[in-house]
């Protein structure tokens, strides 16, 4: 592991010991991997350096004259939160460091230190990442740094290629699964564009039509974005509506603001218009850039960052005194699948502040958090037609078959039961007696 890769800008270590020999070890250890090192020789002294160096981690020891290791820590705690401390301790202060853990300390180390033990504490320390920008490369102020919480290259790519077009009021198709941020993504370029004093306005194509469309949602958009989400969801006869008004708006003047169209999908648009069900000319008309957002499982780096951002937040809005997550905690949540994504993640993060009673989110309650959200959410229609057909074959196995027996007891009559079995591809005579016991012999 070596989470060093962005020459931009190397990872910042405090370290804090009185034993000037173990500091230039350690010194030549750590900048031999292409950390930048910095030492104190006391906790005070390491407090004085803290908002002066702005480090991404601290490595310090637990007993020390003039300001021990946990009076360190507490104190930098009030100045950077989110600063993650190592401790290193003898043998016989192990139950101090545990005690340092619960606390929020990120992990302890036991002296004589071993050298791929510490190491790999280190980079486990940064590579969780603890609030730390390390790896990002996006340093400038603006709307993209204010909204897209990443390092991912692919995500940083994306980024890079959007700056290229935030004014050029070409259109945008963004592709993705659920909750990966496509929304985010359209309001972020509108932010940053010429049209940012103009409104966003995001749609959901599902219950658009023709006289919103044109009466009330293109005005409102006027000067501004309009984001239409999930555009596979446009019937065909309002597509062809929509790709008139595309064309009205691209014969108007320069000085007309106009709208600016930003789109999205889920699904494949190529495979829908091969099936017929969505116009070649609109697709074109509305893809001239297009984005594909990667699953959150695909940026893992990321988890860690969007995790302790979302907290923090989160916590401030909620006036909890949730401050961090444990080690094992924050190990949970990045290693697991985030089927929902970054939504998923932002709920579950959420549920933790929420429910969490002490200042740091312990194992147990971030393992429940993520298996409680994992449960499949399906649209409402979708799962009423589910529960629908399992009700009738429930009801036709209770009565062995016998249609008039089971209208009976759904109270309806024979014909419209029978309408409710042809909805749901139901046979009747599949579910005769004959296919629940066994035929007797003799």
């Amino acid at each position: 592991m070596n989470v060093v890769k962005n020459p931009l800008r190397k990872a910042k270590i405090l370290l804090v010991d009185d034993d000037q020999a173990l500091l230039r070890l350690l010194t030549m250890r750590l900048e031999s991997r292409g950390f930048e090192v910095i030492t104190a020789f006391d906790g005070k002294e390491g407090l004085s350096k803290v908002d002066f160096i702005n480090p991404d981690l601290v490595v310090t020891d637990l007993r020390m004259d003039q300001m021990d290791g946990m009076e360190f820590f507490r104190a930098a705690r009030k100045q950077a939160p989110y600063l993650p401390f190592i401790v290193m301790t003898a043998h016989g202060t192990i139950p101090d460091a545990v005690k340092a853990t619960q606390e929020g300390v990120y992990s302890y180390i036991t002296k004589p230190i071993d050298k791929e033990v510490f190491m790999k504490a280190v980079e486990e320390a940064l590579e969780l990442s603890w609030g730390s920008d390390l790896e990002t490369p996006l340093q400038e102020e603006g709307p993209f740094t204010d909204h897209i919480i990443t390092r991912n290259p692919a995500m940083i790519e994306i980024i890079q290629k959007a700056k290229l077009i935030t004014d050029s009021d070409v259109k945008i198709l963004i592709t993705g699964d659920n909750g990966t941020g496509k929304e985010l993504l359209a309001k972020t370029i509108h932010e940053a564009s010429h049209r940012s004093d103009g409104p966003f306005v995001a749609i959901n194509c599902s219950v658009l039509n023709e006289h919103s469309l044109i009466h009330e949602v293109l005005p409102k958009a006027q000067g501004g974005t309009l984001f239409l989400n999930e555009i596979t969801d446009i019937p065909l006869p309002l597509q062809v509506t929509l790709m008139g008004l595309i064309k009205d708006f691209e014969a108007q003047s320069e000085l007309d603001k106009g709208v600016r169209f930003i789109s999205s999908s889920v699904s494949d648009l190529k495979d829908t218009m091969q099936k017929k069900k969505f116009r070649e000319d609109l697709y074109y008309a509305l893809s001239v850039v297009s984005f594909g957002l990667p699953k959150l499982v695909e940026r893992k780096e990321d988890i860690p960052l969007l995790a302790r951002y979302f907290l923090k937040n989160i916590a401030a809005r909620q006036k909890s005194s949730v401050q961090e997550f444990s080690p094992e905690a924050m190990k949970i949540i990045a290693d697991a699948k985030w089927p929902g994504n970054i939504r998923q993640l932002y709920h579950v993060v959420e549920q933790l502040v929420a429910l969490s009673t002490t200042p740091i989110i312990p194992q147990t309650l971030a393992e429940k958090a993520i298996d409680d959200s994992s449960i499949p959410i399906i649209p409402f229609a979708e799962a009423r037609s589910h529960f629908e057909r399992d009700y009738l074959v429930r009801l036709l196995k209770m009565t062995e078959g016998n249609v008039s027996h089971a209208a009976r007891i759904a109270k309806r009559n024979r014909t419209d039961f029978y309408k409710l079995l042809a909805r749901n591809n139901i046979e009747p005579q599949s579910l005769k007696r004959s296919l629940f016991r066994p035929q007797l012999e003799g």
